[in-house]
């Protein structure tokens, strides 16, 4: 609590933005912008759960060493919603520098969630055939955010072209085409999105 009234206070505005650029730095234009933009970037996170899992992550990061932060957006309501995962639901693999390369994260939806949130495509003919007497019932999905290697930087970073692209995968489907389980639900192939920046945001203390 000590460091989130410190560093984060919910009633303060603990950050500020100001152009690089300093040709640009001191226009009037520019700073009621920024100053604009950062209003709208703290109601957006005071109205989020950022704080809540905030506190979450120090305490892994401070006990554990490692920690994560899965940011995403709340379609029903608009709003940011962050969730902290148990440590022992990541998976992250870092390059020779030590920054990661690549994020999985396994985590439970039913099949119901599942069909509204993907199709029920997304779903094989048995899961399918479940839904209808217990769309209760839990599966287990991965998600996979890895770095794009064909990221062009000349484009608009949008859409497929993103620094960093996400797939996920339904473990318990029966994939008919390989003739294996795991069911492929959003990649880059199927019109997949992705981040500008890693998410989520990985603290490592080694």
């Amino acid at each position: 609590n000590g460091i989130m009234a410190f560093f984060m206070p919910t009633q303060l505005d603990w950050f500020k933005q100001k152009m690089s650029n300093r040709k640009i730095r001191d226009s009037k234009s520019v700073v009621k912008f920024l100053q604009e933009w950062g209003e709208q970037l703290r109601f957006a996170i005071n109205s989020s759960n950022y704080h809540e899992q905030k506190r979450l992550k120090i305490l892994d990061g401070s006990v554990i060493g490692s920690a994560y932060m899965d940011i995403d957006e709340d379609r029903e309501s608009g709003r940011i919603m962050c969730n902290v995962p148990h440590p022992r639901q990541m998976f992250v693999t870092n390059n020779y520098y030590g920054l990661p390369v690549k994020i999985h994260k396994y985590f439970y939806r039913t099949l119901q969630q599942i069909s509204d949130e993907y199709g029920k495509e997304a779903l094989d003919s048995n899961q399918q055939l479940s839904l209808a007497k217990d769309p209760n019932h839990r599966v287990k999905l991965i998600k996979a955010i890895y770095k794009n290697t064909d990221f062009d930087t000349k484009k608009p970073s949008a859409g497929k072209n993103r620094r960093w692209l996400v797939a996920i995968a339904n473990t318990e489907a029966f994939n008919a085409k390989l003739q294996e389980s795991g069911l492929l639900i959003k990649s880059k192939q199927m019109g997949g999105d992705g981040y500008n920046t890693v998410n989520p945001i990985v603290w490592q203390h080694n």
